[in-house]
């Protein structure tokens, strides 16, 4: 289970305030950070090649509509959870941690992914 699966999965459905992604949803993301965290660094980063080399694993364009609560959290609790995931894959893959310049290049590529994503918000 991968670090975005575990945090949803910790989300109490009953007691707690917070959204849970779709399984869906979080197993696309989870593909989009696989995928970046393959380069060894992310100047030439492009999240539309991203999404491209993804290729027909990801699904959310085919088999389900995004919630607005899906878009929601991926613009709040998410993009931490996204960004801390790309880090640490980064790290566990090359043994480094993004640069400040890389970290500014994922802010401009997630916005893009955020705006992909609005496309499919039902």
């Amino acid at each position: 289970m991968n670090e975005i699966e575990s945090l949803c999965n910790s989300f109490d459905y009953n007691t707690s305030i917070y959204w849970k992604p779709t399984e869906h949803f979080v197993k696309d993301l989870n593909l989009i950070i696989e995928e970046i965290s393959s380069f060894i660094n992310l100047y030439d980063l492009n999240i539309y090649d991203v999404c491209v080399s993804c290729g027909n694993n990801l699904t959310w364009d085919k088999d389900y509509y995004i919630t607005l609560n899906d878009y929601n959290w991926l613009n709040m609790d998410g993009k931490t959870i996204f960004f801390n995931s790309v880090n640490q894959k980064i790290n566990q893959n090359h043994s480094r941690d993004l640069d400040i310049n890389e970290y500014r290049i994922l802010n401009s590529e997630f916005t893009k992914l955020v705006e992909l994503f609005s496309l499919q918000v039902e």
